[in-house]
């Protein structure tokens, strides 16, 4: 595997068949660092002194999700499956490793829209976790398909001193509770087919990361099959679930009777914890005749004093997890050309022509060039920013142009990632992903890079966790603003899911999914500028609740013969879930669109097929559109109505908080002549006014929040939740480990430092936005806490203390 060189390295990467891009994802604590570290020592291609020269370093950032190519030549041939490959036996393999914590997860999201394939690891100890659940339901959501990885299985022997049967009814439950996630999200019908987690099909390994061994049930088959004068295929079969074998008598049944052993246990863990134990042993002298007995071929290190380290040499000698690992993602996860087929349909949005989107889907080298830059990274201490993204048609080339929106771009480097080095090359062809430079400053977060002479466009990624969590930033010297400008840009390129709004009073407000992202966020700018103190707060959105008699009439301050009127509702229940999920969308059919929401919705279908805009964005919350033909005839003011209605959503009236889940139809416009921004401002002023007609309410985040901890602290745990409004939703052991997971509701704002407090007690704390609620007062009236939360905002972002409509305001 390692010490290939790079030119043979770049020949594989031209034969689409033979190369794999995988993910490397899980929860926090899942051994996901220790993982990629050992596939970069075994797999990574090696080096001339010239090619290392003109290679770049680049930190290896563990916050972050970073590439790697490595090379692979798959030569098992007594696995079961191995038959299905032919041809060239050389393969490589794009790993992008990610974050394990739902902290941050928007880089698993851009890392998944990158990949075909994701290994999923899980802790035994843990089991199956939010962080987890988050990843394996962006996973299906972007046609990702997983493999599964039960690790840290050495501590569970060693540290937690689980039995045989113990671990195994413990393994058994981390593959249901990750089946089960699997099928609550995926759908046997769709694109990818039926998706099952199942270690006799072989797409779930068992071992340890930090120990660098690992084995799927099919090596173990095969190691075993020609002393029990079975087929591999034969003995897999029986190799887990309820099989039990007789050693003695060499008999199998399908229920515990005495003599009888589990299968999963006689062959699969009973050689590890035998070994454990003699690696253990203080003379070692049980450990010559067990290697002889297991027909290995294992050299001691009589030197080594460290059980744990003793250990670890023996089963990375004996079950080397890149073996396993590799030849698993090769036999089960479908190369570029596979994969393209079906994921093309949901990454190309209708407005890209025939070309273009038959390109993307053929994964066609002979296609225009079609590169999708998903995620950005720094070289070393230097400034040089390098795009990562993926080839979906075409090649790239070193030196060449590009147009982009008529100018011309150059691509000044094409470089394959290594390690932690960045190694340039002349040029990379579809399929593979890459670092590019030379568009920084023509893409600001995501983008295309494309030869193609019409637009083609990619559709919105869509986070599996919602950015809530709001940082004030404002510098200390107004003359820093620039600089502060430049970096806030920065830190949007290098995190995509970042936000950044101004506010009335020129604060700048940074927005992200956790509270450990923003502080990270806040100390690489203090490190840049010199900022005025800062408290993290947690975002809030504006709706209605009742649709109001009347109309809400705004006419042009220029000229009072130029009217609108509009009538504001709320949506129904579970349409903006809908649009989150990408049932109902901007680019989608109209008439497919107008049926789907007459259908599911109960809406009236001219109304459907009248929809003009989403808003704040185009896969916004809220949705605009016209009732009448004498409206539609007013095409030339659309774009004014609809850019108003956006600014009205993006800013509402109460404390200029995000809109969510208002529909807005415009029954009356009659406009001459006037300034589109006159038309903005009119329609902003109506939608504002139906809006506090509407009994409008503040929606709070709501979180949800799981703690691993040992079982005796569940009791500490659930007391420290419930005094931050926490609701308790369920309380489970893990397995047959002494550890138990609590989770509950908490408010947004009541999750600020909760990972502190509960530091003493749990093993881990994971935090997620899970939903919006509605606060269940009147905003209006100012002795309520939603007025409180109102003008608490408005205060902070240089409002008027009075809410237009208030109580307080109208007397």
């Amino acid at each position: 595997m390692a010490g290939v060189a790079m030119e043979e390295v770049r020949g594989v990467m031209k034969i689409r068949e033979n190369i794999r891009n995988v993910a490397i994802i899980g929860g926090a604590d899942s051994g996901i660092l220790s993982l990629t570290d050992d596939l970069n020592r075994k797999a990574s291609p090696s080096l001339t002194a010239e090619e290392n020269g003109r290679c770049r370093k680049y930190d290896i950032d563990p916050m972050a999700a970073n590439l790697s190519c490595l090379h692979y030549t798959c030569t098992r041939t007594d696995l079961p499956g191995m038959e299905a490959l032919s041809g060239n036996s050389d393969y490589v393999i794009n790993i992008m490793d990610t974050p394990g914590s739902a902290d941050f997860s928007a880089e698993v999201d851009t890392t998944l829209r990158m990949t075909d394939g994701a290994v999923v690891l899980v802790d035994c100890i843990s089991g199956v976790t939010l962080d987890t659940k988050l990843v394996l339901k962006q996973a299906i959501r972007e046609r990702v398909k997983p493999l599964l990885f039960v690790n840290n299985i050495d501590r569970a022997i060693s540290e937690y001193k689980l039995s045989q049967e113990d671990l195994y009814q413990t393994i058994h439950s981390v593959v249901e509770g990750a089946k089960g996630v699997i099928a609550t999200y995926s759908d046997e019908s769709g694109p990818m087919g039926t998706i099952q987690f199942s270690p006799v099909k072989g797409n779930v390994l068992f071992g340890s990361a930090s120990q660098n061994w690992g084995v799927t049930l099919g090596e173990i088959a095969a190691k075993q099959a020609e002393k029990l004068t079975m087929t591999p295929t034969l003995l897999l079969g029986k190799l887990w679930g309820d099989n039990f074998y007789n050693p003695s008598q060499k008999k199998w049944k399908t229920t515990p009777s005495n003599g009888y052993i589990r299968a999963f246990n006689h062959f699969v863990l009973d050689p590890i914890f035998k070994l454990f134990e003699a690696s253990g042993n203080v003379q070692g002298s049980a450990l010559p005749d067990l290697i002889e007995s297991l027909g290995a071929q294992l050299t001691l290190d009589n030197s080594e004093t460290n059980d744990r380290k003793k250990v670890q040499n023996m089963m990375c000698q004996w079950l080397p997890i890149a073996n396993s690992l590799l030849t698993m993602i090769v036999l089960h996860l479908p190369s570029p050309k596979t994969a393209q087929g079906y994921r093309s349909e949901l990454l190309v949005k209708r407005q890209t022509d025939a070309v273009g989107t038959s390109s993307v889907r053929t994964c066609d080298p002979a296609g225009p060039l079609i590169m999708h830059v998903s995620k950005w990274f720094q070289s070393g201490q230097t400034d040089i920013m390098y795009a990562v993204g993926r080839v979906f048609s075409g090649s790239i080339v070193s030196g060449s142009e590009i147009k982009e929106s008529q100018i011309n771009t150059k691509i000044s480097e094409v470089s394959i990632v290594v390690g932690d080095r960045i190694c340039p090359v002349p040029e990379v062809t579809c399929g593979n992903i890459c670092a590019i430079r030379g568009v920084d400053q023509r893409i600001a977060k995501m983008g295309i890079v494309t030869t193609h002479k019409t637009p083609v466009v990619f559709t919105d990624l869509r986070p599996s966790v919602s950015p809530i969590i709001q940082l004030d930033i404002d510098p200390k010297d107004p003359a820093d603003a620039p600089d502060l400008l430049t970096e806030l840009k920065r830190l949007m390129k290098l995190h995509p899911i970042l936000e950044c709004s101004i506010a009335a009073s020129g604060l700048h407000i940074l927005t992200g999914t956790s509270e450990h992202l923003m502080m990270r966020c806040k100390s690489y700018l203090e490190k840049q500028i010199i900022l005025k103190p800062a408290q993290l707060h947690v975002a809030y959105r504006e709706t209605i609740t009742e649709e109001p008699e009347m109309m809400c009439t705004a006419v042009c301050p220029n000229n009072k013969k130029n009217e609108i009127s509009i009538k504001t509702k709320p949506m129904p229940n579970g349409l903006c879930e809908c649009i989150e999920e990408g049932f109902v969308t901007a680019d989608q059919d109209p008439i497919a669109r107008a049926d789907y929401l007459a259908k599911n919705f109960g809406y009236d279908a001219n109304e459907a097929d009248r929809l003009w805009s989403f808003g704040p964005g185009d896969s916004g919350l809220n949705i605009l559109y016209y009732s009448s033909k004498q409206v539609r005839d007013q095409g030339h003011i659309r774009d004014g109505l609809i850019s108003g209605f956006r600014w009205a959503t993006r800013e509402g009236i109460l404390c200029e908080e995000s809109m969510r889940g208002v529909r807005i139809g415009i029954r009356y416009a009659k406009w001459q002549l006037a300034d589109d921004s006159d038309v903005v401002i009119a329609i902003r002023r109506a939608i504002q006014g139906s809006v506090i007609a509407s009994a409008p309410r503040l929606m709070e985040a709501l979180s949800r929040v799981e703690v691993v901890c040992p079982h005796q602290d569940t009791r500490a745990v659930r007391e420290i939740l419930t005094n931050r409004q926490g609701r308790l939703l369920e309380e489970r052991r893990v397995g047959r480990t002494p550890m138990s997971v609590v989770s509950c509701f908490i408010p947004g704002e009541k999750c600020l430092g909760l990972g502190n407090e509960l530091d003493s007690s749990a093993k881990s704390v994971q935090i997620a936005f899970d939903h919006w609620e509605i606060m269940n007062c009147d905003p209006l009236d100012p002795e309520t806490a939603a007025a409180a939360v109102a003008m608490e905002t408005r205060a902070r972002k240089g409002l008027p203390s009075d809410i237009p409509g208030s109580h307080s305001s109208s007397a």
